[in-house]
């Protein structure tokens, strides 16, 4: 099941669901339109095939292949579509029907083997996806709670865990308030919500304040990776300037 994001994305539980707003680059569609382009763009993060820019052949065999026509169903398209009727117009009802299945079919899709393949190779899909929450995200995340891949069971919660506090930057901005600095409300959620042991394993934190002089405010911002073992500590201002 798809999943997508509600309101702006964000609440904390909902950094990890697909974007679903549009609306700054298509308000001008209808409404039956703009539901459209929400559904294929968030095909597009899911890197799915765009079925619209195939032939009916072409969504006819996929469809055969994935055993979701019948065999002579898809006799009936060969002949209708084939050499012999080349030069009448493909069907466009006929095409929005083959794209709604295998839409359909992809929406429903499941893979119930993933603890069968190799710990390497479910380590691999671990951090391609915690790198995607990451650009889906700006970079960081606010607030982070693990997301569900964590919690599917003990085995993926002790492989998945761990790498994702030390994959995610961890965003963190400091407010001042009468000459004093503090975190801001929504960045100490973290804090407040975590267990001490997530709190443990976070390697990665983004600081950011603004500083007054003068009159003037001047923003700060640093990235600091504490390190993990072999990969030594770093300390990062935004502009590229290593401080470590």
């Amino acid at each position: 099941m798809v999943q997508h994001r509600t309101k702006n994305g964000d609440q904390p539980d909902d950094y990890w669901k697909l974007t679903k707003d549009l609306r700054s680059t298509v308000n001008r569609l209808s409404p039956g339109a703009f539901e459209r382009a929400q559904e294929l763009f968030s095909r597009k993060l899911r890197g799915s095939l765009d079925y619209e820019r195939c032939t009916v052949k072409e969504l006819t065999r996929f469809s055969l292949h994935r055993q979701l026509l019948k065999a002579q169903e898809g006799s009936l398209e060969s002949h209708r579509h084939g050499d012999g009727a080349s030069s009448r117009m493909e069907s466009e009802q006929e095409k929005a029907s083959l794209v709604a299945l295998l839409e359909k079919a992809d929406n429903d899709q499941g893979f119930d083997r993933f603890l069968d393949l190799p710990p390497e190779l479910r380590a691999c899909v671990y951090d391609s996806y915690f790198r995607l929450l990451l650009e889906m995200n700006d970079e960081s995340l606010t607030s982070p709670l693990p997301p569900p891949i964590t919690e599917v069971c003990s085995v993926l919660r002790k492989e998945t865990l761990k790498p994702f506090y030390q994959t995610c930057f961890l965003d963190l901005r400091f407010e001042e308030s009468s000459g004093n600095y503090r975190m801001a409300e929504k960045e100490s959620r973290f804090f407040l919500n975590a267990p001490p042991s997530h709190v443990a394993m976070v390697r990665k934190i983004k600081l950011r304040c603004e500083f007054r002089t003068g009159g003037l405010w001047f923003p700060v911002a640093v990235e600091t990776d504490i390190g993990t073992g072999a990969v030594p500590a770093k300390t990062e201002l935004l502009n590229g300037t290593s401080l470590t």
